[in-house]
């Protein structure tokens, strides 16, 4: 029983001795399919030549790096999966010591010469000489270049901060034809592996087409939106409150003597903040939020220009035309009604004073109230006060409706 055993256990060290994988079988498997069996990669891995080889690709991302809206490029990392069958690398494993796997740097085989059609850089190979090969006993290979993707993408900025980008990662054969190579995606189309979010910009969908028409190639589409956050609490929400600070002017009472120099402070905030936020708005015009600045500084210029004209008004000696005063006393009746006396001191209430106590005549012939320039003045202000607020909420409105729709 005991030499019995013991032949069972030598029978098995002496076959697992002789499917051992040892360099000796490396060695051999490579003198075999590259010297003996006198591979050359330059020829297609086929043998019938006249049907073409298929390679399929999937593509991983690793990260977006950003959108270079100036020079209309999006920058991603990844690699591709780049998946084919050559009919010379096939073998027997066990003939060499049941090797299934073997490793070999990509430049010692054939590849297909697939590049990014729509890069930036020079048109060169896809991954470097150190990157291997897998090749499995059936003759299928995996190579995975890793790259960084400079692409070109048609930016349009007009939602900006709510926009939306779709950019193109076309994979190409370059030399050979349809009827040589056929390319195609994977089942996979567009991975994430170990995906490193990006501050700026959130990844909202991908897909993956094949076009054959002209020549062979995979577009990967990548759909990502911009995180409006920092520019909704840094740029939108100030220009907001600047623009109804600079409506306030007209709640300053002309004689008060600070609306000339509150309506300029105000002004020259907003040419300040523009002048700081400017770095972090695209460099390309279209955005509808860059008209919505141009409006709002608009805004404040008229406002300086009314209130200096409103202030020589305020102090012009000469008595008010009949025709300003036809217009203005229909609507002045109602207003000296509820009109509450405002200013900064005693002396500067004299005039308000007199008109709420009844002072203001009428002329003899006529029943036209005889204003005087500041009454007028108080009139405007007051119109202008109600009609620039509301075209403000409503402008602000329209575009928040425009750029998030």
């Amino acid at each position: 029983m005991a030499r019995f055993m013991l032949s069972i256990i030598l029978i098995w060290y002496l076959n697992a001795c002789s499917q051992a994988q040892t360099g000796d079988n490396m060695k051999a498997l490579m003198k075999k399919l590259f010297i003996t069996d006198g591979y050359n990669k330059e020829v297609r891995p086929s043998l019938n030549q006249s049907e073409p080889l298929r390679v399929d690709l999937d593509l991983f991302l690793v990260a977006v790096n950003g959108i270079d809206e100036v020079k209309q490029k999006l920058i991603t990392t990844g690699f591709v999966d780049i998946y084919w069958k050559d009919e010379y690398l096939q073998w027997t494993p066990a003939t060499y010591g049941n090797l299934s796997t073997i490793y070999v740097s990509q430049d010692k085989i054939w590849k297909p010469d697939i590049s990014l059609q729509n890069g930036f850089k020079k048109l060169d190979e896809l991954g470097n000489g150190f990157i291997k090969v897998i090749i499995e006993k059936d003759g299928m290979l995996r190579w995975s270049p890793f790259e960084i993707f400079e692409t070109k993408c048609d930016i349009n900025i007009e939602k900006f901060p709510f926009d939306e980008q779709t950019c193109d990662i076309i994979f190409v054969v370059w030399s050979y034809s349809i009827s040589q190579i056929k390319i195609s995606k994977g089942l996979k189309g567009i991975n994430f592996y170990n995906f490193k979010g990006n501050g700026e910009w959130k990844v909202v969908s991908t897909s993956a087409t094949v076009d054959s028409s002209a020549e062979t190639r995979v577009k990967f589409s990548l759909t990502v939106r911009r995180i409006p956050t920092f520019y909704l609490i840094n740029v939108i929400a100030p220009i907001v409150l600047l623009a109804i600070l600079n409506i306030f002017t007209f709640a300053l009472p002309v004689n008060c003597g600070e609306k000339m120099s509150y309506s300029i402070t105000v002004f020259l905030s907003f040419a300040v903040f523009l002048s700081i936020v400017s770095s972090t708005l695209p460099k390309t015009a279209g955005s509808i939020l860059e008209f919505y600045l141009m409006f709002q500084l608009g805004m404040g210029t008229i406002v300086v220009i009314v209130t200096a004209v409103e202030l020589r008004l305020h102090f012009r000696s000469k008595p008010v035309p009949k025709w300003l005063q036809v217009v203005f006393t229909l609507s002045f009746i109602k207003y000296m009604q509820s009109k509450k006396t405002v200013g900064c001191s005693d002396n500067n209430t004299q005039n308000d004073s007199a008109i709420m106590n009844g002072e203001v005549t009428k002329t003899e012939n006529t029943d036209i109230i005889e204003l005087t320039w500041p009454d007028i003045i108080a009139r405007v202000d007051m119109i202008l006060f109600w009609v620039l607020l509301v075209a403000v909420i409503i402008t602000t409105l329209l575009i928040y409706l425009q750029l998030t729709n």
